[in-house]
């Protein structure tokens, strides 16, 4: 009868070993994969400043982040209303149109590199683009310090 014991108490100190390791091995690999989570990856700059910039080399606001992992979003300190385009008086009353406009708002809070991803027509497109380029924003932070974020803006006409 002792030895079933002893031998019962060996089987539970391999599962519970065995248990322990097991464990220890999740943990770590989701350690592991939350700090691969941490690690912000600068996104690369629209092609519109690869003209701007030829040699490739980076943006003079530095790396771009994107928002979130300890990344704040820049906030709106000043918008201006986008001007509704001549081309489209004559539209019915209830017309509504969306653009939407990214950019990178630098480490100062300027919008750079302003280009549109979502297309309504030209004339609303234009018109988009100059009232963000008169945006300013309190900059993002990382680590306390100012850094420079993508964002997407929708810029909404409406017939008034």
């Amino acid at each position: 009868m002792m030895m079933n014991c002893k031998r019962h108490d060996a089987g539970r100190i391999v599962r519970y070993s065995l248990t322990f390791l097991a464990g220890l091995l999740l943990a770590s690999s989701g350690i592991l994969a939350a700090a691969k989570a941490i690690v912000i990856q600068p996104q690369s700059a629209p092609a519109a400043d690869q003209s701007s910039n030829p040699a490739g080399k980076s943006a003079p606001y530095g790396p771009v982040y994107k928002i979130g992992k300890g990344v704040t979003a820049p906030a709106v300190l000043h918008s201006v209303n986008a001007e509704f385009p001549k081309s489209g008086k004559s539209l019915p009353e209830e017309f509504q149109a969306i653009v939407r406009v990214g950019c990178i708002v630098d480490p100062q809070g300027m919008p750079r590199n302003v280009h549109i991803t979502r297309s309504y027509n030209s004339d609303f497109d234009a018109q988009a683009v100059k009232a963000v380029k008169l945006y300013t924003f309190k900059p993002a932070l990382h680590a306390g310090k100012p850094v420079a974020v993508a964002i997407n803006i929708e810029v909404n006409f409406k017939m008034d």
